[in-house]
């Protein structure tokens, strides 16, 4: 098994729940980091900008994942 990830854009529309489970597609939401922000144009963390020091916590854009099954073979050659 193997799993691909991406940070979402803003505006990427997202798959719904059946949609998604039939992709094998999950979505992680939620999450706030401490000390820097996103910028959604550079796909990057950037330094808190002067104007809003005064907030601790920025939050982050949803993490896709994506589950890519492979063959059991391939699998067993890699853990040995």
């Amino acid at each position: 098994m193997k799993v691909e990830w991406s940070i979402m854009r803003e505006n990427e529309p997202r798959l719904n729940r059946k949609q998604a489970k039939n992709a094998d597609t999950y979505y992680i939401y939620g999450i706030s980091i401490f000390g820097a922000e996103w910028n959604d144009q550079e796909q990057d963390l950037c330094d808190i900008s002067y104007s809003q020091t005064n907030k601790l916590l920025y939050p982050m854009p949803y993490f896709k994942l994506k589950v890519i099954k492979t063959s059991d073979k391939k699998e067993k050659e890699k853990r040995f």
